[in-house]
């Protein structure tokens, strides 16, 4: 039997286990916040579940903070975040953290070369 990684990006439990630490929580804490077991959401997490039930994808979603946990939805909900964080910035500021990301991210790429 195969199973998926959890954490690997575009699989259910690797989006999940990623919210569930932007979030500061444990595996313990949101298994009790949707009211399943540490090792239920543990099994859900590594993949070892295929198709969790409907009620704990939407119970999983409302305790993460996210409209939807499908692949497709992901981006989405990375766009509902950055317009929440953004909200209160003007256009001028806003353009100014997207300058300042995109030096970060080329100072990542940059310190990746040095390094080979």
């Amino acid at each position: 039997m195969t199973r998926a990684v959890g954490g690997k990006s575009g699989d259910l439990g690797g989006r999940i286990v990623r919210l569930r630490q932007a979030l500061g929580l444990t595996q313990t804490e949101l298994a009790a916040r949707i009211g399943r077991s540490h090792a239920s959401l543990g099994r859900i997490e590594r993949g070892e579940v295929a198709t969790p039930k409907p009620e704990t994808l939407a119970a999983l979603a409302k305790a993460l903070g996210v409209d939807d946990l499908s692949e497709s939805a992901d981006s989405a909900n990375r766009m509902s975040a950055w317009r929440r964080a953004t909200a209160r910035l003007t256009e001028d500021e806003q353009g100014q953290l997207l300058e300042f990301l995109a030096f970060l991210r080329w100072r990542s790429r940059a310190g990746r070369t040095r390094e080979r």
